[in-house]
């Protein structure tokens, strides 16, 4: 995998993208709407008592989840584009009955890969539905009178540590192997080093944005610390019963 086209790569389509969500999140944020979507008894339990702890711990807690989401995604297409440059993989398109998300050939082996980011992706439907995708696709191949020793389907994840554990019996149509973090990089680029390799640029890249980003940061919390005050402190003290109001009060029948 060429370096130089590497880095291009997350500089324009990981990080750039990455940070402008970030920064489309935060400049959208709504303090309140996101207070009426959380547990106020937890933020109580946390001895949070001014508008700026609570504020920043609506923020971080909020950020936190939005942003696991959205680089996950942005790392599963950077796999794809490696898997591409490297064997010429193909990305499958999306259809009703469900696909893998990369088509490939490696030592003359053809493997239909599901990329997700960790490995504790899914709960029983969601599985249960990749399980059927490659028994699907296993039926048309057998149809198409294929050898299916020649295919390989996976399940493969940027993190984790599993590798190579079968998913079923081998002989069943809905198995798959389960390959996670080195062993995944691995197997979509060819060199067993590449899962740190990717460390550097996106080192490199993440700082040249988290000024603007930790700038706009700032900016939110004392917007978002404003508003919150202007909604729930009384006599200098943040009013708890309006807050667990907003989150839990029954709405009174007309």
């Amino acid at each position: 995998m060429n370096k130089e086209k590497l880095h291009t790569f997350i500089a324009k389509e990981v990080i750039e993208k990455f940070n402008h969500k970030r920064l489309e999140a935060l400049r959208s944020l709504d303090i309140i709407d996101v207070l009426r979507r959380k547990n106020p008894y937890l933020f109580q339990a946390k001895s949070l008592s001014t508008p700026e702890e609570i504020v920043r711990a609506i923020i971080d807690a909020f950020l936190s989840s939005h942003e696991e989401t959205i680089f996950g995604d942005l790392l599963e297409n950077l796999s794809v584009y490696v898997c591409g440059e490297v064997f010429g993989g193909i990305k499958l398109p999306k259809i009703q009955q469900g696909n893998p998300d990369i088509l490939f050939t490696r030592d003359d082996i053809i493997y239909y890969v599901e990329i997700k980011s960790g490995p504790h992706w899914g709960n029983s439907s969601q599985i249960a539905k990749l399980r059927l995708t490659f028994e699907r696709i296993r039926k048309e191949l057998l149809e198409d009178k294929q050898d299916l020793s020649k295919y390989r389907f996976v399940n493969g994840c940027i993190y984790g540590k599993i590798n190579s554990e079968q998913v079923d019996n081998e002989n069943n149509l809905r198995s798959y192997a389960k390959i996670c973090g080195q062993a995944f990089w691995d197997l979509i680029s060819g060199s067993n080093s590449f899962y740190l390799d990717i460390i550097d640029p996106l080192t490199k890249e993440t700082e040249k944005k988290e000024y603007e980003y930790i700038e706009e940061y700032n900016s939110s919390i004392i917007k978002a610390s404003l508003i919150f005050s202007d909604h729930f402190v009384e006599n200098n003290k943040v009013n708890w019963n309006k807050i667990v109001k907003l989150t839990s009060e029954n709405k009174q029948p007309n």
